[in-house]
């Protein structure tokens, strides 16, 4: 996998492994909860800072996360 993204959900870390195909798209390579290893041990890591969600038809926005102030 390309990349590895942790998320915690009723309490338990959950993993994603996604890989690059040749151009701009994203695909699904593992998903499963942490068990015994952390995969994200020792690993690079970015932080979210600014989430938003684009109504496709009506055009609104709705900013769902912001940590940049």
């Amino acid at each position: 996998a390309d990349y590895l993204m942790e998320n915690k959900m009723e309490s338990r870390n959950l993993f994603l492994f996604l890989s690059n195909d040749d151009g701009d798209k994203y695909f699904c390579r593992s998903f499963f909860p942490e068990e015994k290893m952390d995969y994200s041990k020792n690993q690079a890591s970015w932080t979210l800072l600014y989430k938003k969600k684009t109504d496709l038809i009506t055009g609104i926005e709705t900013v769902l996360y912001n940590k940049l102030k």
